[in-house]
């Protein structure tokens, strides 16, 4: 276990990668046999080894390119060996760009230093709860589990 010497740094750098598109630098932290899962608005993806946690960022970085995203990452905590961080960020210009994003990662280091595992959540559109687009997102996506919280809300605020 070999966390950064400067977690903080580490983590600006992997939002510089992001927000620079670099491909290398965004793959290079990674050990031969990582793991990147990635989980975003409930879309579960894996990808494992080099080639693959390669193609992966290039598909994620062009994407990201064709919508103008950007991200700013914040350090969350560091321990042991893992780095946790937040970000927000959005599509197009970043003073109030268009459907706010925000999520969280975790990055696991083995003893040289290389992340082995990386864990992103991804929440595109991301809305007030009261919010009646977020409530049909929920009630679209799982309609007994949203009208279950909407009814225990009601009859909490009473």
């Amino acid at each position: 276990m070999s966390l950064p010497l400067d977690p903080a740094a580490f983590v600006a750098a992997a939002e510089r990668g992001v927000n620079e598109r670099d491909l290398d630098a965004t793959v290079g932290v990674y050990a031969p046999d990582a793991v990147l899962t990635s989980i975003t608005d409930g879309a579960h993806e894996r990808a494992a080894g080099t080639d693959a946690l390669r193609r992966t960022w290039a598909g994620y970085l062009d994407g990201m390119e064709a919508r103008a995203f950007w991200l700013r990452k914040t350090l969350s905590a560091a321990s042991g060996d893992t780095i946790a961080n937040e970000w927000v960020g959005g599509f197009g210009v970043e003073s109030g760009g268009l459907l706010p994003a925000q999520g969280a990662e975790r990055w696991t280091f083995d003893a040289d230093g290389r992340v082995v595992d990386h864990v992103m959540w991804t929440f595109f559109a991301v809305r007030p709860s009261t919010s009646l687009v977020a409530r049909a997102r929920i009630g679209l996506a799982t309609p007994r589990t949203a009208v279950a919280f909407l009814r225990a809300q009601r009859r909490h605020r009473s």
